[in-house]
């Protein structure tokens, strides 16, 4: 397919188990997994922002990051050391220029 871009991914099993979060580390499970450690594909750039390039995270990462950019990400990171600890309704920070 001429034109479409690929995907930088990290060898991996195709469901993510046994790899690790991009931001916490923690080993992560199955896709299935009803877990927070559950393995996910996280835009690294938002979607929403025109971000194509993905690689694996855990669930509780990937929500509580949802359409942050990664230096607003590693901002939030650093302020919050247990970030993945965080109740995922409660902890993504207002967007700039976006009404709450």
């Amino acid at each position: 397919m001429a034109g479409k871009k690929k995907s930088r991914r990290r060898p991996m099993a195709s469901n993510g188990k046994g790899a690790s979060c991009i931001y916490c580390e923690r080993v992560l499970e199955a896709t299935t997994s009803l877990s927070s450690t559950a393995a996910t594909r996280d835009h690294l750039h938002p979607r929403s922002r025109g971000g194509t390039l993905k690689d694996w995270c855990c669930k509780a990462c990937n929500g509580i990051k949802g359409d942050m950019l990664l230096e607003d990400w590693r901002a939030f990171m650093q302020a919050n050391p247990k970030w993945w600890k965080l109740d995922v309704r409660n902890a993504h920070p207002p967007i700039k220029g976006r009404k709450p």
